[in-house]
């Protein structure tokens, strides 16, 4: 989770240096532009291009990134809530007799989900 998180940080960081580049880019141009403005405004388009690329590949790992601390936060809820029924109950593990009084039903719609209809 940590290692999700300091790699979130580390392409938000590489998300925000490409915008100032672009920043950058646009002053250049600005600043250089009545001198050879055809030329001038060629290779402003081409750097705003390469950049603007890098952003959208940026972006889209950044989501990858945060869709996967979803995930793993999803997972470590889903065990508290459960160590939280268990303590709730005095039970120190979960036995057939816990699963028979409080699971009305377990559905298993893939490899990794299931659905639980509590008796509560």
């Amino acid at each position: 989770m940590e290692e999700l998180k300091e790699k979130r940080k580390s392409v938000q960081f590489g998300l925000k240096s490409l915008q100032a580049e672009k920043l950058k880019s646009y002053e250049q141009y600005a600043a250089g532009k009545k001198a050879e403005e055809g030329k001038a405004y060629a290779e402003y388009k081409e750097r705003t291009y390469g950049i603007e690329t890098r952003e959208k590949e940026t972006g889209a790992q950044l989501q990858e990134i945060e869709k996967a601390i979803e995930s793993v936060e999803g997972e470590l809820s889903k065990k508290q809530d459960m160590a939280e029924l268990l303590s709730y109950f005095n039970l120190s593990e979960l036995t057939q007799e816990a699963v028979q009084r409080f699971i009305r039903k377990i559905i298993v719609t893939d490899e990794q989900h299931l659905e639980i209809s509590w008796n509560l």
